[in-house]
């Protein structure tokens, strides 16, 4: 689960009832900063899915780049919850307020909401990656 105002990710156990368990932070955009040297990690965490490897693939709508274009990055981060690479595009393929993704095999789409232009942006943008997409499960 992804709280967008304040950059966590937290996970729920499903404990063997199949009723939910206690709520875990997974990942902090602050602790990921403070800790990598990064900037803006998981500023307006969205969207999100597993790869095969549990990498975490993260939609972060309101990341800044830091060359002028549209806020949004696509963040992966390891099972341990470490930021392990970020991905946006230039010109016409920069992601623009990113939020829902879905792996097919070895690619992701991601919606892009365009929320500064009234939607006159919006488009699917796609994504080739080093591995698909884990199994959805009921």
């Amino acid at each position: 689960m992804a709280t967008t105002a304040d950059a966590k990710i937290y996970r729920i156990p499903v404990l063997e009832d199949g009723t939910a368990g206690s709520l875990q932070l997974f990942a902090s955009g602050e602790a990921i900063d403070a800790s990598q040297g990064t900037t803006e990690a998981l500023h307006g965490a969205d969207g999100m899915m597993f790869d095969v490897r549990g990498n975490l693939y993260v939609t972060a709508n309101s990341a800044q780049h830091p060359a002028p274009g549209l806020p949004g990055e696509l963040q992966v981060l390891s099972p341990e919850g470490r930021l392990i690479a970020r991905y946006d595009g230039v010109g016409q393929h920069d992601l623009d307020f990113p939020a829902s993704l879905v792996f097919h095999e070895r690619a992701i789409y991601i919606t892009n909401l365009s929320l500064t232009d009234g939607g006159a942006n919006s488009k699917l943008s796609v994504m080739g990656v080093p591995f698909p997409g884990e199994a959805l499960r009921p």
